[in-house]
């Protein structure tokens, strides 16, 4: 029997941290994600 589930019958969950799971919604979002990327690859977020 075909399921129509849009994550799926048996998805693999796991956590990550908040930084990396931030939503893009508009632009100003992708902006604060621009920052925080950029802050991360200078080593100054963790």
């Amino acid at each position: 029997m075909l399921n129509f589930n849009r994550i799926g019958e048996r998805p693999l969950l796991y956590e990550i941290d908040r930084i990396e799971a931030w939503d893009i919604d508009e632009e100003l979002d992708f902006r604060v994600a621009e920052f925080l990327y950029l802050q991360r690859s200078e080593g100054k977020l963790t």
